[in-house]
């Protein structure tokens, strides 16, 4: 085995995520809400104890077919924990609490791995590429959110014109609104996409009649509930990313380019590598099209404070939240 192959495994880790959780669900018990305890206890101390990594790093040492392996692999294993979690649901009595852990486990397994993955897809080059990150978010019932993020998010990030950007002092909550809303109207105004827009929908109406069919509307309810979750967490960490900064206005519709400083970084290492990177947004937003693997960190921009699972829980409480963000917004 090389060195390099040996290297990237740490991009491993968000499969480690999933079966924890789907393993969980499995054994019952407190594993029900594995999901909740993995980000709300396990990941955070991972992240304290992983370190930060604010240095350029050599990037020859990733070995391209083990990385793209690992991120292909989120699409079958993806399925897989939703068809097995939809088992268990079907074949078990469970009580209300026990519905809903297993219910919000789902959704931080297919929003943390899938539409993690599936981010990182919808930005390559490659039609077929684009088309499995389509599928990804086709699976937690966010079909149109590939078409806002690539033409609505990125051109028009950290302005008035991004719903998708959270403004200084907005909650989590009324941003959820306005960010739901907000980017579905953006998808559907995007001309040149409103056949896939449409076709995006009629293939998820498919899923759930599928899902009727095979199983019962039972685990329909399930499957939406589930859906609902997973597309509040993409967007609560949609909040945190850009939160309360601004590009300059040089025009009645003219904006200063994005910059590194319009992105909040996270160095912290076990964020990145349970996130595909995700941390690295600066860059990311600068150069859409680069692979994760080669997002290098930007030490001078505006730095996390923690990372993303103990940011995205401080989310849920906007006094404690804006006490520690709001000194260190300067854009």
């Amino acid at each position: 085995m090389k060195p390099s192959q040996v290297l990237s495994f740490p991009f491993l880790l968000p499969f480690v995520m999933g079966g924890f959780i789907v393993s969980g669900i499995y054994y019952g018990g407190w594993g029900y809400w594995s999901g909740f305890l993995f980000i709300s206890v396990i990941h955070p101390v991972l992240d304290l104890l992983g370190g930060q990594t604010f240095e350029a790093r050599d990037l020859e040492k990733y070995h391209y077919g083990t990385v793209q392996t690992m991120l292909l692999l989120s699409v079958p294993l993806q399925v897989i924990y939703i068809v097995t979690t939809f088992i268990i649901i079907n074949t078990r009595s469970l009580s209300y609490f026990e519905w809903m852990g297993v219910s919000l486990s789902l959704s931080f397994t297919t929003a943390g791995l899938g539409m993690t993955a599936g981010h990182e897809l919808i930005h390559r080059k490659f039609w077929w590429e684009k088309r499995l990150g389509d599928f990804l978010y086709l699976t937690v019932g966010y079909p149109h959110f590939p078409i806002e993020h690539v033409h609505g998010h990125h051109k028009n990030v950290a302005t008035p014109l991004d719903s998708a950007t959270a403004k200084k002092n907005e909650t989590l909550y009324g941003f959820w609104v306005r960010s739901v809303l907000g980017g579905f109207k953006s998808a559907w105004n995007h001309e040149r996409c409103q056949v896939q827009f449409m076709l995006s929908y009629v293939a998820f109406i498919l899923i759930c009649l599928s899902i009727v069919l095979v199983w019962n509307f039972h685990v329909l309810l399930f499957y939406m509930v589930h859906c609902v979750g997973a597309i509040l967490m993409l967007e609560a960490v949609n909040y945190l990313q850009h939160y309360g900064l601004k590009r300059k206005k040089l025009g009645p519709h003219e904006y200063e380019p994005v910059q590194y400083y319009h992105s909040w970084e996270s160095p912290q290492n076990m964020t990145n590598w349970f996130l595909f990177n995700l941390g690295r947004h600066a860059e990311h937003h600068r150069y859409p099209t680069k692979p994760f693997y080669q997002l290098q960190p930007k030490p001078l921009n505006n730095i996390m404070p923690v990372g993303y699972s103990l940011m995205f829980l401080m989310t849920f409480v906007p006094p404690f939240w804006r006490s520690v963000m709001n000194p260190r917004i300067t854009s």
